[in-house]
């Protein structure tokens, strides 16, 4: 699932716990505050909409490796632990991901103007030299789907030079959850970056989402139709599903073991 933060905020209902409400505090700025408290709720509607409860029933706990549970870490939920669950936020954008096995989700504004020298040589393998080129918007292609990785536990920021995506592909079943496919013969590489518009990265924030279940067609949520703000689009990678898609300047993808769809948000 995933939308404006002020559209989550207007149509998702929920109770943060203390912890969370705590962290929200923290933030200096409204609009963190506001992205934090939405992409905290979003997911909770999202394992709600998997698990078959009301919104209100999970909780939603984080535990670092480093430092143990608190506010913040890999998100699981407390009725559910075995359910794989990831959230992301964005300037304005939240979105999260629910489903079995390990998950992960990461969304980005895609800054105007070429690709940022820097961050080509911190994110990229060399084989995804030729995939990006100068162009930010496939640089930030890239580095989202890496952010999912980290979120699923295969990556660490370290990693992120030493891991080639070149390889990925398009897969032919991919929909949007108006049930509409697109993509294309997954026996042949893509290059999915020249799929997506957009531009403007502002500014990098924790990130949007698809929920791994039929089910979720309950939630009321309006399907994505295809094509709006780019129809969400499912690729390969290694065993890996990554579904994938824009809202505006954002672009966002999510990683999961089995097919997902996308339901977004609105007001």
């Amino acid at each position: 699932m995933a939308g404006r933060t002020e559209a989550v905020l207007a149509r998702v209902t929920g109770t943060l716990t203390a912890i969370e409400r705590e962290r929200a505090a923290q933030f200096t700025r409204e609009g963190d505050r506001r992205d934090y408290i939405a992409a905290h709720l979003l997911i909770r509607h999202c394992a709600a909409a998997y698990l078959g409860l009301s919104d209100q029933e999970p909780t939603l706990v984080q535990h670092c490796d480093q430092h143990g549970p608190g506010s913040h870490g890999r998100p699981s939920i407390v009725e559910a632990p075995e359910l794989g669950v990831s959230l992301s936020h964005t300037a304005g954008y939240v979105a999260v991901v629910a489903g079995p096995g390990r998950v992960g989700i990461d969304a980005e504004h895609v800054p105007e103007g070429p690709a940022d020298a820097a961050l080509i040589d911190f994110a990229l393998a060399p084989g995804e030299l030729a995939l990006a080129g100068g162009d930010s918007l496939r640089l930030i292609r890239q580095w989202v789907r890496k952010e999912a990785l980290v979120k699923r536990g295969e990556l660490t920021l370290d990693d992120f030079p030493l891991t080639d995506l070149s390889d990925i592909f398009a897969i032919a079943d991919t929909s949007d959850s108006s049930g509409s496919s697109g993509g294309s013969d997954p026996s042949r590489r893509s290059d999915p970056s020249d799929s997506y518009g957009g531009s403007d990265l502002s500014r990098r924030s924790d990130p949007s989402a698809p929920c791994d279940s039929p089910d979720l067609t309950r939630s009321g949520l309006r399907p994505s139709p295809h094509g709006e703000a780019g129809g969400a689009v499912t690729f390969g990678w290694r065993g890996r599903r990554l579904l994938e898609w824009t809202a505006g300047t954002v672009v966002a993808t999510a990683i999961t073991d089995h097919p997902a769809e996308l339901r977004r948000v609105d007001a």
